[in-house]
Formats: C-alpha cells, sequence, structure tokens
C-alpha cells in the first residue's frame, strides 16, 4: 500500500502581489517537513513561475480572480508535486520555443528545467499546471541492537 500524501491547499487573490504571498506559503510549509533545502527552494521557484502564469495569462488575474495551490509531498519516497490551479483561459499552457526572441514566457522552460515531470491539469481536476520534484529520502536509521550478553 503506497503511503498517503501529506497535503496543504492555498487560495490567492489573482494578483501580481499574491504570487510573493503563495511562494512565502510554500516556504513555509516546506521548512516544516523532511524535504533537501535545494528542492524546497526549487519548489518556491516554480511556484513562482506557475502562479505567475496563472495571473498574467488565465483569468484568475481578472477582478475577483483567484488561483489555488495544492501540494503533495511523499516524504518516504522523496516526491513532491505542486498544482497551481487557475481560473481557465482560451488557450493551453506552454513552453516558447528555444530561439524564440521574446521579453517574457520562459517560466514554463524553467519548470521543464527543473522538475522531474510537468504537465498540464487533466481537465477533470480544473485547469492549471503541475510539476514534480524527486529526490532519494534519507534511510531511516534504525536504532542500534545490542549483542546478547552486552
Amino acid at each position: 500500500m503506497e503511503p498517503q500524501p501529506w497535503q496543504w491547499v492555498g487560495g490567492f487573490p489573482g494578483a501580481p502581489g499574491s504570487v510573493k504571498v503563495a511562494r512565502d506559503w510554500l516556504d513555509a510549509v516546506l521548512s516544516g517537513v523532511d524535504i533537501p533545502d535545494e528542492q524546497a527552494a526549487t519548489a518556491v521557484l516554480l511556484l513562482s513561475e506557475t502562479a505567475t502564469n496563472a495571473v498574467r495569462h488565465t483569468h484568475s488575474g481578472d477582478p475577483g480572480g483567484v488561483f489555488t495551490v495544492r501540494v503533495f509531498l511523499w516524504p518516504a519516497v522523496g516526491c513532491l508535486c505542486v498544482q497551481v490551479h487557475d481560473a481557465g483561459s482560451a488557450t493551453v499552457a506552454r513552453r516558447h520555443p528555444h530561439g524564440e526572441t521574446i521579453d517574457s514566457g520562459y517560466g514554463l522552460a524553467l519548470v521543464e528545467a527543473f522538475a522531474h515531470t510537468w504537465g498540464v491539469l487533466e481537465p477533470e481536476a480544473g485547469t492549471g499546471v503541475f510539476f514534480d520534484l524527486m529526490w532519494q529520502p534519507e534511510p531511516e536509521q534504525a536504532a542500534p541492537v545490542s549483542a546478547p550478553g552486552m
């Protein structure tokens, strides 16, 4: 039986200033659990990119819009999944091709570069994107066993 993940959910107004609030929230969540510092920092960076996309490119950025962050952590297997649910848009999240000259749009390229996997959420999960980070968990320390007669 696979262990159940730890879960956290945060909802944020769809305003540019909420991206920092979401980053700070995730940083606080991850500081209290057993996850390598590098993975926690990467998760915060990638959340910043995906939350910014939700605010800039979906209806989450419309007046009264919101985005939701769902975090799932399986510390025993070394896996963190972050989902950013948005209010939908007429387009699907995509990464700009390499070599394309643009002033923005590199967020998903960062997600692709640093995440183990990433993608667009399945329609039944709502609109948005997810990314997974994986690492080798530390083996649990077994209590020392004394030899008989010691």
